[in-house]
C-alpha cells in the first residue's frame, strides 16, 4: 500500500551513500584536516554555558551573519545563513523556480544542483564543459538565453575538477544572461589567485554567491552555509526558509570560529602547500595507469586513471589499507590532508600503480 503513495520521482532515485567505513585517513570528502586550536576549543567550551538550550534559536542567526559579514566585507542585509550550503541550494531551487521552469547546470559539477532541481520539478538543462572541464562562457550565455533558463548554478573553483573560472568571465556571464546566477564559492579560499565575485554582491541583482564553513573553515560538523545576494533575493529566501533552520550551537560556535579568521587563513595556506606537494609528487610517478592530472585551485587533486575498473580497484585497495579517496568512474579525487597523510597516501598509491 505505502509503495503506491511514494511519488515515482523518489522511487527512481538512489540514496546518497557517504562512505561511513571507519578509516584512519579520510581524503574522500574535501574536509579540512585541521580542527580548531586548543585556544578556540576552550572558547567554544566556555560558550556552551551561555546557550539557552530550552529556547528556539535566533531565526536569522543575526550574530553569526554579522561575524560572517565582517570577514567578507558585506552588509548583513546581503547575507542569509543556512544549515549548510545544501539547504540553501534546496531553498533557492524550490523557492525561486516553479514546476516546468528550466535550470542550467554546467557539467560535470556538484551533484546536488541537479538533484534539488529534479525534486523541485524543474527542467534541467546540462551544458557540457570542455575536454579540460572549463566553461565556454560564450556558449553558456547563448544556451541560457535561448533556453529561457531562470536559474544557472556552477561551483567556482569546481567540485570535482578543481578548475577555476576567471573573475572577468564570470562577471561577463552575470551581465550577459536573463537569469539568476548562483556561483558556489565553497573552495575559493584555496585558490592562490582569488577569482571571487563576492564584491559584486549588490552590483548585480541576479547574482547569488554561496559560501560554506565545511571546507577551509574546518567546520563541516557544524553544517553552516551562507547565501550572499541583493537585499531583495535575501528577503525572498528568508520568507521561505524554515523559521529556525540554524541551531543555536552552530550559530554560537560558527561566530567564534569566524572571529579567529587568522587561524583559518594560516591553516588554509598549509593546505595550499600540501595540494601543490600532492600534485607534484603524483606527477613524478611513471605509470600507464595515470592518464592525466588536472590543475587545481581547490583543496584536492583530480586525475584520470586508465579505466573505471582500475580506478575502483585502487579505491577499494586503499580503503583496506586505511586510506579513503573518492572514485568517479575512471577518475579519482584525492583531498589534500596533512603532509603526513599525503605521504602515507602516496606510498600506498604507488603500490597500486607500480
Amino acid at each position: 500500500m505505502i509503495e503506491k503513495l511514494i511519488p515515482e520521482k523518489i522511487n527512481g532515485l538512489e540514496a546518497y551513500s557517504p562512505n561511513l567505513t571507519p578509516v584512519p585517513i579520510r581524503l574522500d570528502a574535501n574536509e579540512s584536516p585541521f580542527t580548531p586550536s586548543k585556544a578556540v576549543l576552550d572558547e567554544l567550551a566556555a560558550a556552551v554555558y551561555g546557550i539557552d538550550f530550552n529556547r528556539y534559536p535566533d531565526p536569522y542567526a543575526s550574530e553569526l551573519v554579522s561575524a560572517f559579514s565582517q570577514v567578507f566585507s558585506l552588509d548583513t542585509k546581503n547575507v542569509v545563513a543556512g544549515n549548510g550550503s545544501d539547504e540553501l541550494i534546496s531553498i533557492i531551487v524550490s523557492g525561486l523556480l516553479e514546476a516546468g521552469d528550466s535550470v542550467t547546470v554546467a557539467m560535470p559539477d556538484f551533484s546536488m544542483y541537479a538533484f534539488y532541481s529534479y525534486l523541485a520539478g524543474a527542467r534541467e538543462i546540462r551544458f557540457e564543459k570542455t575536454e579540460l572541464f572549463e566553461i565556454d562562457f560564450d556558449g553558456l550565455i547563448s544556451s541560457v538565453n535561448e533556453s529561457g533558463s531562470k536559474l544557472v548554478m556552477f561551483s567556482n573553483p569546481c567540485n570535482p575538477t578543481g578548475w577555476c573560472a576567471k573573475r572577468g568571465d564570470v562577471e561577463r556571464f552575470i551581465k550577459g544572461v536573463n537569469a539568476i546566477v548562483v556561483v558556489d564559492e565553497a573552495y575559493m579560499e584555496f585558490s592562490r589567485e582569488s577569482e571571487s565575485v563576492m564584491d559584486l554582491i549588490g552590483r548585480y541583482d541576479n547574482l547569488i554567491v554561496l559560501k560554506t564553513m565545511s571546507k577551509a573553515f574546518g567546520s563541516a560538523g557544524l553544517r553552516l552555509g551562507f547565501m550572499c545576494a541583493c537585499e531583495e533575493l535575501c528577503e525572498a529566501v528568508k520568507k521561505i526558509k524554515s523559521p529556525y533552520n540554524v541551531n543555536t550551537v552552530s550559530q554560537v560556535f560558527g561566530r567564534i570560529i569566524l572571529s579567529h579568521y587568522d587561524e583559518i587563513k594560516a591553516n588554509t595556506e598549509i593546505i595550499q602547500e600540501n595540494v601543490g606537494y600532492l600534485k607534484g609528487e603524483l606527477s613524478k610517478i611513471s605509470s600507464a595507469d595515470i592518464v592525466r592530472i588536472y590543475d587545481t585551485s581547490a583543496n584536492f587533486v583530480f586525475m584520470d586513471i586508465s579505466s573505471a575498473e582500475k580506478a575502483a580497484k585502487i579505491k577499494e585497495s586503499l580503503m583496506k589499507k586505511g586510506v579513503a579517496i573518492r572514485c568517479m568512474g575512471h577518475r579519482l579525487r584525492i583531498t589534500a590532508g596533512t603532509r603526513e597523510e599525503c605521504d602515507i597516501f602516496l606510498a600506498k598509491f604507488k603500490e597500486e600503480v607500480a
